[in-house]
């Protein structure tokens, strides 16, 4: 490996591992993929893009196209003294530059690993893993520190560890995802599993624990494996594992409280005076009451990228839920937040690209994770800007394609 693909490597792990940290307000990632950008400009020739990311770079044009038309008759109900950058039309210009940010961090991805050298690929992937391994030891060493009074940024303060993430239910489903890529791309277990699977742990990350048994049996029916005692091999071995861990964390007994508060919201907010209670107010129990009279009313072309938070406000979305002062994301994930901000219309164009993509490589597995991967965390809440599910789709596009070339 050069130098050059050290230093890309190690600016590809920062991009996925710290999405918290930021530099004037902009994400560590998102000034990494703005870099990307401005070196494409000046090396597009020497860069490949294949059809795929051509395609892709169009479909967000078009949303952000959508978002102006969509400015000029939805009503935004704008929180007091948020910045420039948030204002209408401004704020899908930024999202818009995000996530075609992301496009190209994936694109310069692609390329990294897109080399004639002989296993330069490998070298690069372990190298990131080391990397990876390195971060987890740091992480876990937090988290013990913590115990011990010594607090650090990578624990939260309900002793969740969440690594460079806002939260440990984020952090654990990066884990859990880079674990199952890991697996695919190295195609072994090894010791320092061990040490992911602590990390989905402490998360305490009820995603996380979602998304591995769902992805499990999506690989059983892709592989042509799944058959009754593995599925109750796999149901046996869920709950003892689910009762293991919920018997030191209370997944049940928070899932309840979830229940509750979703299908009793009014009576928690206004019988038991919760107004200002922002995790009901706010985030994602009052985004799944929000967010389908917003759909209802804008099935179409949605309210423009971005723009959730500047009409979720109004009273008609609202209907007898209190208006919020704060900046409010749905927290619903990048799938459902597609519907909201570009309609129908956008979630269809988004996925097409991707149907092109799995028909043309029907016969190559690797594939086929690359796009479940890519969907699946949306579908639990990642959002579409996060760099992780890009990283992951260049990376498995080029090991499809690579397959295809050996055939």
């Amino acid at each position: 490996m050069k130098l050059y693909e050290y230093f890309l490597s190690i600016a590809l792990v920062v991009s996925i591992q710290f999405t918290d940290y930021k530099i004037y307000d902009i994400k560590l990632g998102d000034i990494i993929s703005i870099i990307f950008m401005v070196c494409f400009l000046f090396m597009s020739k020497k860069i490949i893009t294949p059809k795929f990311y051509k395609q892709l770079l169009v479909i967000f044009l078009i949303f952000l196209l959508n978002s102006i038309i969509a400015s000029l008759y939805v009503k935004f109900s704008i929180p007091e003294n948020i910045s420039f950058l948030k204002r209408p039309v401004i704020l899908s210009c930024c999202r818009y530059i995000q996530c075609t940010g992301c496009i190209f961090f994936s694109l310069f991805t692609f390329n990294l690993f897109n080399k004639e050298s002989k296993d330069l690929d490998k070298n690069i992937f372990i190298f990131i893993d080391r990397t990876m391994i390195l971060l987890s030891i740091v992480f876990l060493l937090a988290f013990l520190l913590s115990h011990m009074g010594i607090e650090t940024p990578f624990v939260c303060e309900k002793k969740r560890l969440r690594g460079g993430y806002v939260e440990g239910g984020p952090f654990g489903l990066f884990i859990s995802f880079y674990l199952i890529m890991r697996y695919l791309v190295i195609k072994k277990n090894d010791i320092y599993t061990i040490l992911f699977f602590l990390q989905i742990i402490l998360s305490q990350s009820k995603a996380a624990i979602i998304f591995l048994p769902i992805f499990y049996i999506i690989y059983l029916v892709i592989e042509k494996k799944l058959n009754v005692s593995k599925i109750v091999i796999l149901f046996i071995f869920s709950t003892i594992i689910l009762f293991i861990i919920n018997s030191y964390f209370n997944f049940s007994d928070k899932l309840l409280k979830y229940w509750i508060e979703y299908f009793d919201i009014y009576n928690q907010i206004y019988g038991l005076n919760r107004e200002n209670d922002s995790s009901l107010v706010m985030g994602r129990i009052a985004a799944l009451h929000i967010a389908p009279n917003i759909i209802l009313d804008n099935p179409i072309i949605g309210v423009g990228m971005g723009n959730y938070s500047l009409v979720r406000n109004n009273e008609e979305y609202l209907q007898r839920l209190p208006p919020v002062s704060e900046w409010d994301l749905s927290g619903l994930g990048g799938v459902f937040n597609t519907i909201i901000e570009s309609g129908f219309l956008g979630l269809i164009l988004l996925i097409s690209p991707f149907i092109y993509l799995w028909i043309k490589f029907n016969n190559c597995n690797i594939v086929k994770y690359g796009i479940i991967l890519f969907f699946l965390p949306q579908v639990l809440g990642v959002q579409l800007y996060f760099h992780y599910i890009w990283f992951g789709l260049c990376l498995f596009y080029y090991l499809g394609i690579k397959e295809n070339v050996s055939k």
